[in-house]
This record gives C-alpha cells, structure tokens and sequence, in this order.
C-alpha cells in the first residue's frame, strides 16, 4: 500500500469496488485476493481524519457477460464433522430455520430446500435440477474449516474444508477443489454462495466465484454463530424485498452491523461489477474504483494521480498482518492433576497429537508467510474457586504458524486442586493479543479430576510414581512404628533403616520384612474395591492416610504403600504392573555408578531387550514396546520397562538383585516370604505381565516425577 491522499479521497465516497483479475491461476494476483483491503482501507480513512467509511465491495474479474439470474430456489447445506460440537450443530440448524423464514417471506416467496450432508453427487443432483428451472438459485453453506496436511506434501498444511462422503463419512478437501465444487464448476453456478463459517472470504469465496458462482459472501476471519445469524437474517431480508440487487443489500446489511464487527469482516465477490465506476488512477492501475454518494463530488473530490506522486503509508506492517492471524484453541474437557503436574515431561511424548495437557490444540497461524516477526501475547486462565491460575507468553510468530499446546504450564499451588476428592466443573479462558488488540478469546468449560484419579491408559498410565508418597503421614507414622520390629529381627536394639548403606541385601530384605509386618499386625487390613470414578480409563488410588483410615486398599494401593514406605527408608521401589493386578518390588542393592553403556544408571538399557529376546523368546511374536509405542526411538522413557524386558527382569530376580512382593498378601496376613514367592510366580507367565515402572529413575533429574503435593483429609 502506498496511495496518496489523493487517491484515498475516494474515503468520500459511498461504495468503493476493489477488482482483482482472475487468469484461471490462482498463483497469480494472489496477495490481490488475500489482502484484508477492507481493515487496511478502513485504517487509511481514519488515519486522513475520516469518521465515515464506505462499503467496500469486491469485483474478480473473469470476462464474465452474462448477468446473475434472480434466484427462484435457495438450498440450505450444514455439512460438519460428525465429532462436531453440539452446540454448534444446533446453531447452525437455527441458523437455517432462520434462513428459511426470511426467504419465504419474499414475493413472489422462494422454494426453500434443506440439503442435509450434501455429497459432492448429491450437491451436484440438486443444483442440476434447480439450473434447469428458468431462474437462479441461492446456496447457503454452513461448513467447516481446518488447518490439516497438505494432501500433495504431508509435512507441509493447508487450510481445508470439511466434506461428507457416502462410502468413508467425510474428507477434508482442499479449498481450490471446494470453490469448484461450490462454483459447481461452471456448469450449473448459482446466483449467489453464502458461506456461513470461519475465515472464507479471501480464498473460498473467490474460488467459487472463479468457478462459475455469480457473488459469494464470506468472513475474513473468526466469525461468531450469533453474528453469522444476524448478519444473514438481515442480509436476506434486504436482498429478498429490494429486487435482488445484491449491492443494495450489502450496503445495507453491513451498515446494520458495522458495530458488532469486532476482529473480522464480511466480504462480498463479484463476478459482475457491482458499481458504475469513476476510475481513479493508483499506483496499482486498475486495482480500485469507486462511486461517490453524489455525482457532483466526483469533480471536486477525485483527480487522477500525477506520474510523479510520492506514496504514503497508511499502516505499519504489523497491522496488516495481523488482520491475518488465525488462533486455533481446543481445550481437554477433563483435567488431571498427575498429567499438569508433570507437563514439563510432555514434550517428550510421541503421541501428545491426543492433546494430554490443559488444551488438546493451540495454534497460532498467519495466513501469509511473515517477513518479519509478529509480536503475540497469550494468556491462559484456569478458573479454580476464588483463585486464577494464569500463564503468559510473549511470542514472535516468525513462521507460518506456531503451536504452543505444550508449551502452556499453570501454577498448581491452589489447595483446592490439592485437596479435591470428587470432579468439579469450572471454566479456562484463552486470549491472544497483537500489540494490544484482542484478536482471540474464548472460554471453555472444563472439569477438574480428582487428585487421587490416575489415569491408566497408554499414556497417562506413566505417572504412577507421582501416587507413591514417601512423605505421607501415615507413612512417617508406620515407619517409626517399624524401627521395633526391625530391632527384633536383628535382635540389636540400635538398629535404624539405614537404605543400602550397609551394603548387604540381607539386610536390605529384613528391613522390607519388619515394614510388611508392622502393616500386618499395626494396620489389620482388608481387601475393598477402588472408589467410585467417573471418567474413562481411571481409577481412584488410596493414598496411604486413606488406607490407614478405612484399614483396606486395592492391590495397586497396598504396592504403592510400600512403595512409599521403601522410598521413605532410601530404598529404590519398582512397581509391576500385570493385567487387571500390580506388584511391588525393591533392588537390593544401590545401583552401580554410571558407565559408558548405561552414563544415567538406569536399571535395565535398551540392549537386554534385544539380547533377552534373542536368547530364550520369552516375549510372544507380535508383543509391542511400550517404549517405542510411546517415545522417541532414541531416547525411550527411562524409567519404563515393558515386555520385551520380561527376560531381564526374571535375571535379575532369579540373581536376587531384585525382588518382587505379592501386596495383597497384607490383607490375608501372608508371611514375608510367601508374599516373595507369590510375586516372583505372577512373572514367570509373559501373559500375565505388562510392564515395569522404576520409582527411582522417574525421580531423577531430567524426568523429575515427583510426589503429588496431596492435602491430606482431616
């Protein structure tokens, strides 16, 4: 942009037409078609000191000569993704209800035709019918639009439009081929496409217009459903009761509204020039015209630039571009306290497509390559009782688009989200600003989880050792009442749990043994269901003080009892995992120092499931990883063992450096070494076990699972 003040006196005038050439390319007079003209030219007039801006209209010139027949028929088209939001299937249904009224009224009254999940066959059928009627027809389309791969490139994405299928449900299509479908492509085109949905009128609009459509209407970016309705309630009912002329009505309609567009636009492509131009001469010719209100102020208004014209500026790049950014946010309906507080981990998940954190998308995307970096504020709010939990970024948006899901990371100190026992419904808010202005925000509502619920998926499940609490007050009580029992053993009334520090195993298993019996005696417990949950793929687990207080726990609650006892007395806790059961286990010795072939002490490396595997066959043909189910191949989760190290874990059981502990047998008074055996058995079978979890490494820097900061129940 770069008119002089006299070219933008145009401002004075009523109508401005901006005309684009269409060569049957889009490559070509592309910036033309995509450029937000209506937001620059606006920012043009208030910045010359103008409170009045004209209606602007688009004319794509194709050497069309026949003119748009007056529509007899309207077809109506919702066409949207089965997982599609309730609510807004049921506004676009209102949204077509409304439509039909508003059409019916006209005299003489249009045929009205709803056209639910239009098929490309089946748009094509019905428009072929109404073409061969004498007069034109109106589409209304209720869509949706998406960032999606590039079906010519998959690493690269472009903008795409949902469409259903007969055979598959639906496809995403790209926009070039949705405007020659809505343009149906020259052959039967309508008088007038209405598109009814995000951020298509730059490209979608023009396309149908390239392809055959005589006008199509659409926003410039994020569009309300309310305004989407306001707008063509009062647009219809304008275009229907002043002859068809499709200018008058758009004049009229966005003179209506011109208050309620806040952050888009409505644009409107002609096939036909809409105005009786006076040309006014540009540094772009043929780029703009315009007609004034009155005649008489053509002559003293608006003179033909000189050659030599210095051009003025009339918006910062900043501006232009961020009439093109694009916010794309999604928040996760549930939100698990386990998850948020190991969200610095979540970068490291293959599969984080599923969205584990507090928003399943948030992308921003700028609809042009930027040449600069655009600065863009973010904020999220999680609404907790009477707290706010907020995080904020400043980014710079130097590419075409940025995804910032798992960058988001709230605080998590609020003693109600540490402290709630059932689910509770509460509210996010997502805002994005461009140097002040708000380009973005919505609020969703959200359900916080219980803290106790631990998801068990193939995913989440890998948060177990943040339920193992060594800090827990039971704990602290039941290892001081431990020390007696410990003595006896020993018979040496000085002894202490003193962890691996005598560097004798024996010792190490005696200390385990007065724990498991001070339990059984102290603590009398009973086996019991887990606690009611109400999301799928959870389970509700007992934190110890909850043992203690119903004296019963699950399996998996009595191993992450003591689990926590070991973790307590500086023993290293395992936890396996079996289905529909858990065990508990503990090394018996300190793990060596790190070595070139294992620098991070880990407690198997990936090399024993390949040697293991190779040796005896221990794991069934076809058993996944669930490291490489999950991780990157590289690296894996390093505290994570899944079948294809069951060969190494029995080595190491049968060498007696670790040791695996039946928990239930605290609910039926088991001896100590029963309850070895037992567990040493649940290993022997591969179907019987799924995966190892080592405590330990899950609690070493750079993983850092820590220990829930649970409020204990009083």
């Amino acid at each position: 942009m770069g008119e002089s003040c006299q070219a933008l006196s145009m401002f004075k005038a009523e109508d401005v037409q901006i005309c684009v050439r269409w060569t049957g390319d889009e490559g070509e007079n592309w910036a033309a078609r995509i450029m937000p003209w209506e937001f620059l030219l606006v920012r043009a007039a208030h910045e010359l000191g103008l409170t009045k801006s004209p209606v602007f209209f688009r004319f794509l010139d194709c050497g069309a000569k026949d003119a748009p027949p007056v529509p007899a028929t309207a077809l109506a088209v919702v066409n949207l993704p089965r997982e599609t939001d309730p609510a807004f299937v049921k506004s676009a249904e209102t949204e077509c209800g409304l439509v039909k009224e508003r059409l019916e009224e006209a005299s003489p009254p249009l045929l009205f035709r709803r056209v639910p999940m239009a098929t490309e066959d089946l748009l094509n059928r019905e428009t072929q019918r109404v073409e061969q009627e004498p007069q034109g027809y109106l589409l209304h389309y209720i869509g949706q639009e998406s960032v999606q791969p590039s079906p010519t490139d998959p690493t690269k994405e472009s903008q795409q439009v949902w469409r259903p299928c007969p055979e598959e449900g639906g496809e995403w299509i790209t926009l070039e081929k949705a405007g020659q479908w809505l343009g149906t492509d020259q052959r039967w085109p309508p008088t007038l496409v209405s598109l009814s949905f995000c951020s298509t009128g730059p490209r979608l609009a023009a396309l149908a217009v390239a392809h055959g459509a005589h006008g199509a209407i659409g926003f410039q970016d994020l569009v309300a459903n309310e305004l989407c309705e306001s707008f063509f309630c009062i647009f219809y009912t304008e275009y229907s009761s002043n002859g068809w002329d499709l200018a008058d009505a758009f004049r009229k309609t966005i003179t209506a509204i011109s208050d309620k567009l806040r952050g888009t636009g409505v644009i409107l492509w002609s096939r036909h020039s809409l105005l009786n131009p006076v040309p006014v001469t540009l540094a772009q010719p043929n780029a703009l015209e315009h007609r004034p209100a009155n005649p008489a102020l053509a002559a003293a208004t608006i003179n033909p630039l000189p050659p030599a014209a210095v051009p003025l500026t009339i918006a910062p790049p900043q501006l232009v571009l961020s009439a093109q950014i694009r916010v794309e946010a999604v928040a996760n309906a549930a939100l698990n306290y386990s998850v948020l507080h190991n969200q610095h981990y979540m970068r490291e998940l293959k599969n984080m497509e599923a969205g584990l954190g507090l928003l399943q998308t948030f992308k921003i995307t700028s609809r042009a390559s930027p040449t600069t970096p655009i600065p863009i504020e973010t904020e999220v709010t999680l609404f907790v009782g009477d707290q706010q939990c907020s995080w904020r970024s400043r980014i710079e948006l130097d590419q075409s688009s940025k995804d910032l899901r798992n960058e988001v990371c709230i605080p998590l100190t609020s003693n109600l989200t540490r402290s709630l026992r059932e689910s509770l419904r509460s509210t996010m808010m997502v805002s994005v600003w461009h140097l002040g202005d708000l380009l973005y925000q919505r609020t969703f509502q959200v359900s916080l989880l219980a803290i106790d619920e631990w998801i068990d998926d193939r995913v989440c499940h890998i948060w177990l050792p943040s339920f193992v609490l060594p800090r827990d007050p039971e704990v602290l009580n039941l290892v001081r009442l431990a020390r007696r029992c410990l003595r006896a053993l020993l018979d040496d009334f000085t002894a202490a749990f003193d962890g691996y520090q005598s560097g004798d195993a024996e010792l190490v298993d005696l200390q385990v043994q007065a724990l498991w019996a001070t339990i059984v005696q102290d603590w009398n417990l009973g086996y019991i269901n887990p606690p009611p949950t109400f999301s799928a793929r959870s389970q509700r687990l007992r934190p110890p003080t909850a043992i203690y207080a119903e004296r019963a726990g699950t399996c998996i609650d009595l191993a992450l009892l003591l689990a926590a006892c070991m973790e307590h007395i500086g023993l290293e806790p395992l936890l396996m995992l079996c289905p529909g059961h858990a065990l508990v286990g503990y090394c018996r010795t300190e793990r060596p120092d790190g070595s070139p072939a294992n620098p991070f002490r880990r407690l198997f490396i990936p090399e024993d499931s390949s040697r293991y595997q190779a040796a005896n066959n221990s794991v069934p043909a076809g058993t996944a990883s669930l490291n490489s189910d999950l991780f990157d191949d590289a690296k894996g989760c390093p505290w994570i063992f899944g079948k294809d190290f069951l060969g190494a874990i029995r080595d190491k059981l049968d060498t007696g450096a670790i040791m695996a502990v039946e928990a239930t047998g605290l609910t039926r008074s088991l001896p100590f070494a029963e309850a070895l055996r037992l567990g040493a058995s649940h290993l022997s079978n591969p179907l019987e076990f799924d995966h190892l979890i080592d405590v330990y490494h899950a609690r070493v820097p750079p993983n850092n699972v820590t220990p829930l900061p649970m409020v204990a129940e009083r």
